[in-house]
């Protein structure tokens, strides 16, 4: 019974850092969308 409960446990547990992970990498990935517009839009007003 306490097997069971701690594997469930580290199951949710694992899935909640993958969340985690996969959230980081979207934060990530906007940034560097940001960062490229706005050099882009520096290129074209200079």
């Amino acid at each position: 019974m306490v097997k069971e409960e701690s594997a469930a446990a580290q199951e949710a547990a694992a899935q909640e850092g993958a969340a985690q992970e996969a959230a980081a990498q979207e934060g990530a990935a906007r940034v560097g969308i940001w960062l490229v517009l706005n050099l882009v839009v520096q290129c074209c007003v200079s």
